[in-house]
């Protein structure tokens, strides 16, 4: 699935394969939703220390996160991407930023665009509500440090686990 974010055809918007790709390691590595990975600033992440700062999660609350340095590195990354391509460095501006609106994703274009990554991996049917739902696909324990995301922890996805099909490790990009 990463690869396949990364690869993501967008002609017009050269930001989107990075801004979908980091966008699902934050969802898995750090447990985020998507009104979560929506409502993200730019000023909410912390390279210094490690950290972003997640705000109306779904309980009211706002919660500070740990990131893995790999993770973090991609972060970076994806910053001085969208610092390149001529985004706002404002610290209130959506982290989640795009060209043709030039303004942050809404959460129902995440889920587009995630799901869309999804049926090209051909981990759910082309048409239709089959197979897993963005959300479906989680780390298991959120509230392990580091959302539990550890060499050999392995990615839960209720899809497979009520299938009864074997849970896979982590894919080393993401540890």
């Amino acid at each position: 699935m990463l690869d396949i974010a990364r690869s993501y055809p967008s002609p017009r918007a050269t930001l989107r394969p990075l801004s979908i790709y980091t966008m699902l390691l934050l969802a898995y590595c750090a447990g985020l939703r998507r009104g979560e990975l929506a409502r993200l600033d730019l000023g909410d992440v912390n390279p210094g220390d490690g950290t972003i700062t997640v705000r109306q999660t779904k309980f009211f609350k706002t919660r500070i996160l740990p990131l893995p340095d790999s993770v973090m590195m991609e972060l970076r990354a994806y910053i001085a991407a969208r610092r390149q391509v001529g985004a706002s460095q404002d610290p209130h501006s959506a982290l989640f930023w795009h060209v043709q609106g030039r303004s942050r994703y809404t959460p129902e274009m995440i889920t587009w665009l995630l799901t869309d990554v999804v049926r090209r991996a051909g981990l759910k049917p082309l048409q239709g509500q089959f197979g897993p739902r963005v959300h479906d696909c989680q780390r298991r324990s959120k509230s392990r440090p580091f959302g539990g995301v550890k060499p050999g922890h392995r990615v839960t996805c209720r899809g497979e686990w009520r299938e009864g099909v074997a849970r896979g490790p982590l894919p080393p990009a993401l540890v």
